[in-house]
């Protein structure tokens, strides 16, 4: 996934949202079970994205692949608001839910509150 998306299709946006809610869920799983999360992941994760680890590291906590995730979809709802409309995050979020209807659920509670989104 890249912090830029805008030459990027709402298929392969959705493609990506629908792989860090896999990457989101697998670290939750690891939650449950006593594994602790290694802040490794979720750095190597951000570094993808606007240069955040610092602020990741801070903020990160004990789910710093669920934290690299959400700032990405959080960026990507800023870019999409900006270059489109709301209607384009709509679109996008129902082609989320048309992969992973979990992952729909996600993107809807990641974007609560932001550039107009309210669940």
């Amino acid at each position: 996934m890249y912090l830029d998306v805008s030459g990027m299709s709402t298929a392969e946006i959705a493609k990506d949202v629908a792989r860090l809610f896999d990457l989101v869920a697998e670290e939750r799983a690891k939650l449950r079970s006593g594994d602790a999360a290694s802040l490794s992941d979720g750095l190597t994760l951000s570094g993808r994205h606007a240069g955040a680890a610092d602020r990741l590291a801070e903020d990160a906590g004990r789910a710093p692949v669920e934290t690299a995730a959400k700032v990405s979809v959080i960026a990507i709802a800023y870019q999409m608001k900006a270059v489109g409309s709301f209607n384009r995050m709509q679109v996008l979020c129902d082609a989320v839910g048309e992969l992973s209807p979990n992952a729909e659920a996600w993107l809807d509670n990641c974007w609560n509150g932001v550039a107009g989104w309210w669940s």
